[in-house]
Parts: structure tokens; sequence; C-alpha cells
């Protein structure tokens, strides 16, 4: 039997395959080539980097453990190809609001499109949000297409549209949070915008249509979407410690984001509320005032060092984790694929 890797690598091969065919149909469209080049070029490059796709894998495994005796290949790689451009599509409007100008490593779509444009800034951001817009529409109608012969598939389609309503929510709320002191934030203000910003698209919402189009009943399908929130939380307590301690190069995007614009993150307030002595005040200005420049930044890491926020987000993450795995054992039935949504976890959760 082949290792639990490759076999996620042939799903990771199934979705580029899927990806690429949606692109080739895609550039074909006459309605498409009459756009023009700088928007073309920067739409197209950007669907080539997906990331890493974890979003569609947890639809697809959740899926498949409970499709009956299915022997032919999966039935809706398009419906999960459309999980990810749905993620897609929240990062180019992430990148516009966070003034971001790299992703994934490369230039975000409205940096490509002012690139390709020779300098015009405001119509790049214009163009960029109405690709997104684009993007968002065309990942909806292929999910729609590719759950049609579906039973559930009214159901499916009405539980995505419900996940991008509670995401629209979360980073609302999260603008609210941003304009609040840190003395005055609560842990469970930043645990709701991780819910509905993140946790819902990310992971409750794959896992729960996945098992829903698989067939499983509803109780099964609220308790997989309740694991789901639970691996949000520990997903991105895990990605607010790397915004704090990882270079440029290893994010794929400029580090300490969240403190210059003033994001209220578990990690940080961990940091706000514990640090003391003379690197009290000094936390707090930094994180008052919205500043890290590069004559801080070396002590601001060095506290961090010091601390034990390190341990302190392990330990929220085996936690939430826990919960969710336990919920895994209880509602997947025994089979390969419930082995390698476990596996998936483990590799998601071991990054640096």
């Amino acid at each position: 039997m082949m290792n639990l890797d490759r076999q996620l690598e042939i799903q990771h091969e199934a979705l580029r395959n899927e990806r690429d065919l949606f692109i080739a149909t895609l550039e074909k469209n006459p309605r498409y080539s009459s756009l023009s080049r700088a928007y073309r070029d920067s739409f197209s490059s950007y669907l080539r980097n997906p990331g890493k796709q974890f979003r569609s894998l947890f639809f697809i495994l959740s899926c498949s453990s409970f499709l009956p005796g299915e022997n032919g290949s999966f039935p809706y790689y398009s419906a999960a190809l459309a999980i990810d451009m749905m993620h897609d599509f929240i990062l180019i409007h992430d990148d516009l609001v966070d003034g971001a100008h790299r992703r994934r490593g490369e230039p975000t779509v409205d940096s490509k499109i002012y690139e390709l444009q020779a300098g015009k800034k405001e119509q790049a951001r214009h163009g960029a949000l109405i690709l997104g817009d684009l993007l968002y529409s065309l990942s909806l109608h292929l999910f729609t297409s590719g759950v049609r012969s579906s039973a559930r598939g009214i159901d499916a389609v009405s539980r995505i549209c419900e996940a991008a309503v509670e995401t629209a929510r979360g980073q609302l709320r999260e603008f609210t949070l941003q304009e609040c002191t840190w003395k005055d934030v609560e842990e469970e203000s930043i645990y709701e915008v991780y819910d509905l910003k993140t946790g819902y698209y990310s992971f409750a919402a794959p896992m729960a249509v996945g098992a829903l189009l698989g067939g499983a009943e509803e109780q099964v399908v609220s308790s997989l979407e309740e694991a789901g929130l639970y691996l949000s939380r520990a997903f991105q307590i895990r990605d607010d410690y790397l915004d704090i301690v990882s270079s440029c190069k290893v994010a794929g995007k400029r580090p300490h984001g969240d403190i210059v614009r003033g994001v209220k993150t578990i990690p940080l307030l961990y940091l706000y509320n514990n640090v003391s002595g003379t690197d009290r005040p000094f936390i707090h200005q930094i994180l008052e005032e919205k500043k890290l420049c590069e004559g801080t930044v070396d002590r601001f890491l060095c506290i961090v060092e010091d601390s034990k926020l390190r341990e302190y987000v392990h330990e929220c993450e085996e936690i939430y984790l826990q919960h969710a795995f336990a919920l895994f054992t209880s509602h997947i039935p025994e089979c390969l694929e419930k082995k390698q949504l476990f596996h998936l976890c483990e590799t998601l959760f071991t990054r640096e």
C-alpha cells in the first residue's frame, strides 16, 4: 500500500489537473480574451499559483469518507477546485484591504497589474477588486455546476454561500476590533473573528459540505462543522504566531503586518497581557502605536523569544486539535480517507 504522503499527492495532482483544465477553458472564452492583457495576465498568473489547497483536500476527504462504495473517480473535483478558488478570491480582497504587495512569494494581483500598466496605481487596485469579484462569481458557478447532479446539491450551495456571508461578517468584525485599544480586547472577541473570518470557509464549510454530499446524516455534518471551527482556531493561532516570528522569505508576505495594521490576535494579546518588567511598556508602546521599525525589531523578537509565547501557542493549538480529533474519531467511519484526514492535519500543523 502506498504511503499517506503519496496518497495526498495524488489528490493534489488531480486538483492541479482540474485547475489547469479550468484555466485553459477560461482562456479560450472570448469574453475573457477580450479583457486587456494586464488583467488577463495578472488573473491567469494568480490562478496558476494556488498555494497549499488544503481546503479542497478537507472537502475531498470528508466527502469520500461517506460516499457509499465509490469505485470510480471522485465525482466532485470541480466543486473542490471551486472551494480553493473562493479562498483565492478572498485573498485578493485581503491584499487590497491590507495594502500588501506580496502573496505566496509573488506580487499581489494589483501589484502585477500596476507593473503591466506602467504606473496607474489606483486603476490597478480597482482592477484587482473587480477581478476578485469575477473570481468569486466563477468559483460559485463552478461549485454549483459541480454539485448539480447531487440530490443535496442545493443544500451544499446554500452552505457555501452562508460561509461567504460569515467571512464578510468576520472581516467587518476585525475592522471594529482594530479600533479598540488593547486593554479593552477580550480573547473571545478575537476567537469570534477567527471563527467567522477564517473558520467557516477554510475548514467548517469544506468538511461539512463534503460530508453532506457524501451522504452523512445531519448530526454528523454539524459535528464536522464544529470540528472545522476547532481546526481553524488551531490554524489561525499558529498563523498569527508565524506572522510575529517569520521572515518575509518564509512567510511569502510582509512579516509583522498584524502589528502595523493593529490587528488583534491571540499571540499579540498574550504578549500585551503577560510580558512583565521593563519590557512591558515597550511591548505596550509597540502594539498601541502600531509601529515596529528596523531599530526596534531585534528587541521585540528577543522579548518574544524570552517569553513563553511559543509554549502558549503550542498549548492552545493542541487543545483545539484534540477537540477536533475527538469529533473525527466519533463521527467519521473507519476508512482510508479518515487516516488521510489525520495525516493532512499532522502535515498542516507541523509547518514552521
